[in-house]
């Protein structure tokens, strides 16, 4: 008996994933459940464990390729199965150094990588093609050639509108500081993450989705929270945060951040998001528009806080301000929509009522 190794599915309309390194080797025995390989989509790298016990064969699939979802990839065949398959003699290239291949004529079976079953690179078909180039070349890979593409589909689908306030956060600066000396972690993201959950039960259209001409509203908030990586950024979820306090909504924020640096997501902390906030307050960026995160509708962008003056009862007066930039969708979000949810929302800050 044996079993297929299959490029896995972990997330709704995912085409492909790249190969990042396998953790066993053709010929290699293993265990049922074993991780065998590491895989990369646009939003997070798992682990492809065995489908079975025995040894691994017909490996295809090379460290930096991206491979359709689906393809096998390998197969485990057990001692006693005599139907074992050597794996087929293939050029490895990277999909950059095939496409240059093929737009100078360049076979790439006549390379010397290939007869030493070493992947091909674009810097190999540069050399081959006798060019030199005056410029060092940064290939688009891996998270960051994801994000492009994910962020060139946003701006080209969906119509956006920003909307932007400042708010007085002195209540905001206070409710940190009062959580941080009764010794619970707190921030002021989690306090708006807050707010947003709970403001967003009452405005149902911007807590959605925009599938297929279909606006889907979600009776709980999946929260996306980005975080920012080395080499791009990635939107893990905060699920049902509008049934959380800041307290457990900090906690998980900080344990989805931490995760999402040491690159140990489970595809379920990926999936569910049903709306997004980006936060850039602390590199000291005042404000910033964000870009949708498809299929939702809306995303918060957060700016840092600053002492400003400010009108108080008629007099002018310093106060902790920050901006917040709300980006809808215009087709499934109308502009008195999203004021209205934006105006609610500073609101229930400025007054501490929806820092819960």
């Amino acid at each position: 008996m044996h079993g297929e190794v299959v490029i896995p599915a972990t997330e709704a309309g995912q085409e492909s994933a790249r190969v990042l390194r396998w953790l066993k080797q053709d010929g290699e025995r293993v265990t049922k459940g074993e991780p065998l390989i590491e895989v990369e989509t646009d939003k997070v790298t798992v682990e492809v464990e065995a489908p079975a016990s025995g040894t691994l064969t017909g490996v295809t699939a090379a460290a930096g390729e991206d491979v359709p979802v689906g393809t096998t990839v390998a197969r485990i065949v057990a001692e006693d199965d005599s139907a074992a398959v050597a794996p087929p003699e293939r050029v490895l290239a990277s999909p950059r150094a095939r496409r240059l291949a093929a737009e100078a004529g360049i076979d790439l079976a006549a390379l010397s990588g290939a007869a030493e079953r070493a992947i091909i690179r674009s810097r190999d078909i540069a050399a081959a093609a006798g060019e030199q180039l005056p410029y060092r070349s940064v290939p688009l890979e891996g998270v960051r050639r994801r994000v492009a593409e994910r962020l060139t589909a946003s701006y080209r689908e969906a119509p956006q509108v920003a909307l932007r306030r400042a708010v007085d956060a002195t209540r905001l600066v206070d409710a940190v500081s009062a959580a941080r000396e009764a010794g619970a972690a707190a921030s002021p993201l989690a306090v708006i993450a807050a707010a947003v959950a709970g403001s967003l039960q009452r405005h149902p259209r911007l807590n959605a989705h925009f599938v297929a001409d279909e606006i889907r509203e979600f009776d709980h908030v999946g929260l996306g929270v980005a975080v920012a990586l080395a080499d791009g950024l990635i939107v893990p979820v905060v699920h049902d945060a509008d049934q959380k306090d800041t307290i457990t909504l900090a906690g998980e924020i900080d344990a989805l951040a931490d995760r999402a640096r040491a690159g140990t997501l489970s595809p379920s902390d990926m999936r569910g998001s049903t709306f997004s906030i980006s936060n850039l307050g602390m590199f000291a960026v005042d404000d910033f528009t964000p870009i949708l995160n498809p299929p939702e509708v809306a995303i918060l962008a957060i700016g840092s806080v600053r002492t400003l003056p400010a009108d108080v009862a008629g007099q002018v007066a310093l106060r902790p301000t920050l901006s917040l930039t709300l980006v809808v969708d215009h087709r499934a979000v109308d502009g008195a929509v999203a004021a209205a949810f934006l105006t609610e929302l500073v609101a229930g800050i400025e007054s501490g009522e929806a820092l819960r």
